[in-house]
């Protein structure tokens, strides 16, 4: 059933609002830095698809589609912010180094790069990056809900050491990640 341009099936805009705007705004505010103007960017991708009554069921990938649509507003967001400031951000301007940093991170992403499939062989790949015992306390703790007790008893080590090695992996996978954070923070 159609209304008003929406589909109701399994992509209904419902939905994928519920799903997908949270993301939307945590991806948005790490580039605009202001949790109102990241839900405003949202907010107002949703109304622009609404009022062209866009359906999502040509779209193979629809996170992968709201993320380059984020993106894309991030960008004008900063390229109206330095507009209406009457300049251009200067690299020289110490005042406007985050918010340069930050739109040169945008522009470098790759949207291509983020299809679920790559999004898992990112992931994996890091995990894979851990040394052993991080990467087994890490895996029985994140994939198999085990407690860090329970941990502590199958690898016959303590739940401190438990606790040290999550740690680790935790930092380890922040550091390895550390370009891919906010997308993937978007798809998970």
């Amino acid at each position: 059933m159609k209304k008003d341009g929406i589909n109701s099936d399994s992509k209904d805009f419902g939905s994928i609002y519920e799903q997908y705007f949270p993301r939307m705004v945590r991806f948005a505010r790490e580039y605009v830095m202001s949790l109102q103007d990241a839900e405003n960017i949202a907010q107002n991708i949703f109304l622009s698809l609404l009022e062209k009554g866009e359906t999502f069921e040509a779209i193979s990938n629809v996170g992968a589609y709201l993320f380059t649509l984020t993106k894309n507003r991030c960008l004008d967001f900063h390229r109206k912010k330095s507009r209406e400031n009457g300049r251009i951000i200067s690299i020289d301007d110490p005042q406007n180094e985050e918010i340069r940093l930050k739109v040169e991170a945008l522009q470098q992403f790759r949207d291509e790069i983020f299809t679920e499939q790559n999004i898992d062989e990112i992931l994996e790949t890091a995990i894979n990056h851990l040394p052993e015992k991080c990467r087994e306390a890490f895996l029985l703790s994140r994939r198999e809900g085990l407690s860090h007790k329970e941990i502590a008893d199958k690898l016959n080590i303590s739940p401190n050491t438990v606790q040290n090695h999550i740690s680790k992996a935790i930092h380890k996978l922040n550091v390895e990640l550390r370009d891919y954070l906010p997308a993937l923070y978007f798809f998970l």
